[in-house]
């Protein structure tokens, strides 16, 4: 765990330094709870990559790049967010998810959350939901989604001209 956020701390620093993506401007932070979830799901009508995270998820930042390529690679309109499940990120951080469109943390009891998303879900990361801005019933997975999942979900997308 130490020897995670010291490279971590070391990344960001090393882009400051050499002008890297990681030097971006530090991410905004809103909060996210079981009626967020309900509104992106049910009403909202816009479609969107949904990253639960945490902030010692080793493998969520390469997840979160990952995803952005995928959606700007495939002209997809859908917004990419990441939701941090445990605390806030540290600022120095923040610019590990800076190709997402929001970044949120839970502002409620973890479990009421978790449950209102998807009841056997115990909190395991990296958790995507894919939402088709329809209400239609969201794509879940724990680690990135199959591709068969991926390929279901964007065909009902809005592509950029």
């Amino acid at each position: 765990m130490k020897t995670l956020r010291s490279l971590l701390v070391f990344l960001s620093l090393l882009g400051a330094l050499h002008g890297s993506a990681f030097a971006a401007e530090p991410v905004g932070v809103d909060g996210f709870d079981a009626e967020v979830w309900r509104a992106w799901r049910d009403r909202d009508g816009g479609s969107r990559v949904v990253l639960f995270s945490t902030t010692f998820c080793a493998h969520c930042p390469a997840l979160v790049e990952a995803l952005a390529d995928r959606l700007a690679r495939e002209g997809l309109r859908a917004e990419l967010h990441v939701v941090i499940m445990d605390r806030e990120p540290d600022p120095r951080h923040r610019a590990l998810y800076r190709r997402a469109g929001g970044l949120h943390v839970f502002d409620d009891n973890p479990a009421r959350i978790r449950h209102a998303i998807e009841p056997s879900w115990r909190g395991g990361t990296p958790f995507v939901a894919l939402l088709a801005g329809d209400a239609s019933a969201p794509s879940l997975s724990l680690g990135a989604p199959a591709e068969s999942a991926w390929v279901a979900w964007a065909a009902r997308q809005v592509r950029r001209p």
